[in-house]
């Protein structure tokens, strides 16, 4: 995708269109695959879901087993950043599905991020720490994701040592008990 994002929706709206003229369907999954990606930085969350949908579609039609995953991530994303676990947890749990029946690590590992943050609610924040510092550390997980899991782990280790029902300590408050473990010695 380009950086300038007028410039990249135009290039895949294009695209789109040259692939839908020859009848390349699955350049047309990737193409509405690319614009609901472009919608969902945009914050456009129920057509970026609309164009996950179609992409996923016609992958399932082509039998596109790697791409499905893809979608199904994307698709958690999206409704994930609207609040609807429920939803998110079915796309990224379809998708690790299908990424182990296809043995695909890349693309497991893929889902094992996206779904990292819903694991606090079905397990534990230590579990979900443990899948994503498995993840990051993992030599088959791709590049542009190690950003993502990079940013998972740090906001699920601020969790655990500062939940976020908890008030935040003042300095002193955590001088003074530093310096009483000190004392035990």
């Amino acid at each position: 995708m380009l950086k300038k994002p007028a410039a990249a929706r135009a290039a895949d709206e294009e695209s789109l269109i040259i692939c839908q003229q020859v009848g390349d369907r699955l350049g047309v999954a990737r193409a509405l695959n690319n614009l609901g990606i472009e919608l969902y930085m945009g914050g456009q969350y129920g057509e970026a879901e609309r164009y996950h949908l179609d992409s996923l579609d016609i992958k399932r039609t082509i039998g596109d087993d790697g791409g499905m995953v893809h979608s199904y991530h994307q698709l958690g994303r999206t409704v994930l950043a609207v609040g609807d676990g429920d939803q998110a947890w079915d796309y990224f749990e379809r998708g690790l599905k299908t990424a182990v029946s296809i043995q695909s690590a890349p693309l497991m590992l893929m889902c094992l991020v996206g779904i990292a943050p819903l694991l606090v609610t079905r397990s534990s924040v230590l579990f979900a720490l443990t899948v994503t510092a498995v993840a990051l550390h993992h030599p088959a997980l791709s590049h542009y994701l190690r950003a993502e899991a990079q940013a998972v782990y740090t906001q699920l280790v601020e969790e655990i040592v500062i939940p976020p029902s908890a008030a935040q300590p003042t300095l002193d408050e955590l001088v003074r008990r530093v310096l009483a473990l000190g004392q035990c010695s």
